[in-house]
């Protein structure tokens, strides 16, 4: 095993000036490792609220040294950069009502990668060129007296983003393994009858997502797809059941008994792991505050 010491001293600093055009949030970290050198990651928000809209773009980057264990297994390892780029715009018509959208670009440089040799055996870490994402997400929020909606959707292309093979789908270079490429999810509260009875739930869509499902003879990867879900949870609650403090609950998650799996986002030797089935359960909270 690598027998090393190793030193960090870092310091952080933020500047934020409003005015009249654009506020600006700037900020950066700079770092200094006994063993990879120094770093200064900056990070800069561009935000605006004018009328009822309101923007924002921003720019960040991240570094991470190896660890101990990273160095144990690997010495030749180097650190991991990544940078971010998203520009967001939203609207609010009314009180009651708020859209917002915005694209992003996540770029990883020399990712840090866990993988099994699959000759040896043996655990390893290693370096990659990098890997990333390109996408769009969309937000539509409504709140009125006896409702509360949420609705976010969200897509993501790899495409001329991801270089390295642990991560990327046979014949697909716009997904990476485990990730769904379109998601869609909803969260909605109503008010059934006075401060009392309420029915929360909520929604999630995941299109199709690939994985290893298994090992050949050989054992080498065996490509697969886990079909679209969605998944729907709910549950009911009556607030101050008849003391101040007490709520009753009935709830169900996965109510439609949908066959969903865990896939993993690289070659983790096993096919993907089962999520739970329907499951339906009876709450009883009670809150006292002394004061």
């Amino acid at each position: 095993q690598l027998d090393l010491y190793v030193g960090n001293i870092a310091g952080y600093a933020q500047l934020i000036w409003p005015n009249f055009i654009v506020n600006v949030t700037a900020g950066a970290r700079a770092e200094w490792n006994s063993l990879f050198g120094a770093s200064f990651v900056p990070r800069v928000a561009l935000t605006r609220a004018f009328a009822r809209f309101f923007a924002k773009l921003l720019f960040s980057q991240a570094f991470r040294a190896p660890s101990l264990e990273h160095l144990n297994i690997n010495p030749a390892i180097v650190p991991e950069r990544t940078n971010h780029l998203e520009a967001e715009l939203g609207w609010k018509p009314n009180d009651h009502v708020q859209l917002g959208a915005n694209v992003f670009w996540v770029q990883l440089n020399h990712p840090i990668i866990y993988g099994v040799n699959q000759q040896s055996g043996a655990e390893e870490y290693f370096n990659s060129d990098g890997t990333g994402s390109v996408g769009v997400e969309a937000d539509f929020r409504l709140k009125v007296r006896r409702v509360s909606l949420h609705l976010n959707y969200s897509f993501y292309s790899a495409a001329n983003q991801n270089l390295e093979p642990v991560y990327g789908v046979p014949g697909r270079d716009d997904l990476l393994l485990g990730m769904a490429a379109h998601k869609l999810a909803a969260v909605a509260s109503f008010r059934l009858y006075r401060d009392h009875l309420f029915l929360n739930t909520t929604g999630t869509f995941l299109s199709e997502r690939y994985t290893v499902v298994a090992l050949d003879d050989s054992g080498a990867p065996v490509f697969g797809s886990e079909p679209p879900v969605f998944l729907w949870n709910a549950f009911l609650v009556y607030r101050n059941a008849g003391l101040r403090g007490l709520d009753l609950g009935l709830g169900a998650n996965n109510l439609l008994g949908q066959r969903f799996r865990f896939a993993q986002a690289y070659s983790s030797g096993h096919p993907p792991l089962p999520g739970a089935s329907r499951e339906v359960f009876l709450r009883l909270s009670y809150e006292h505050s002394l004061n």
